[in-house]
């Protein structure tokens, strides 16, 4: 009686815990199923940029170009948040990309990006403006008076089919300068009803095991 008391006051603090956002989703941080999140590829040579109608992992919709770097210029026109290389958007001309990931319906993904944006001789909001989607559903509207400062963007989303779709949007004026992006990850997060169970589960072994 003793052990099913402990599991029913364990599993019920486990149960405030994952109500009250005490246990993170960080802690459940499974594969990135994004391809080519970071941008990484095709790996061009540091201290330079190319303009591209095309990248590994990703496609697009409309617009004919975005534009991969390299710490261009060796760090002036911006770093990446993370790895070697970062992406920006209106390469040419105003430009969106997008990935279709596969997804299990009724599950709960962590979307995850940095985002920052450029300079334009002037920094100006109406250079940097991007729409973060998933599927139909709008995550933010991106905008940044800031030069190459990263914000890093979360959000929890729900798959509502077995193919969902991660796309970015440049929404700024078509002028070749854009808002960049790095560090796109899409990542399962665990239901916390199986967190629980497994939880409850390793006590009731415990329970079973000879004294």
């Amino acid at each position: 009686m003793k052990n099913v008391r402990k599991v029913i006051w364990v599993a019920g603090v486990v149960c405030v815990m994952l109500l009250g956002g005490l246990v993170s989703t960080h802690a459940f941080a499974g594969t990135n199923l994004v391809v080519n999140g970071g941008f990484e590829l095709p790996d061009i040579p540091f201290g330079s940029y190319e303009i591209l109608a095309s990248i590994p992992g990703w496609t697009t919709d409309y617009g004919f170009s975005v534009e991969i770097r390299d710490n261009y210029g060796y760090g002036i026109y911006g770093t990446p948040y993370e790895g070697e290389q970062f992406l920006e958007l209106d390469g040419y001309e105003s430009s969106n990309i997008l990935q279709n990931i596969d997804t299990i319906v009724g599950n709960f993904y962590r979307v995850s990006f940095a985002y920052a944006g450029r300079d334009g001789g002037e920094t100006y909001t109406g250079n940097n403006e991007i729409d973060a989607y998933w599927d139909s559903q709008l995550l933010e509207e991106l905008r940044t008076t800031t030069v190459h400062e990263w914000e890093l963007k979360e959000y929890i989303v729900q798959a509502s089919d077995t193919t969902s779709t991660l796309k970015f949007n440049d929404v700024g004026e078509s002028t070749s300068y854009g808002g960049y992006l790095d560090a796109v990850s899409v990542e399962l997060v665990p239901e916390p009803a199986t967190l629980l169970l497994l939880g409850m589960g390793g006590l009731m072994l415990r329970r079973r095991r000879p004294s």
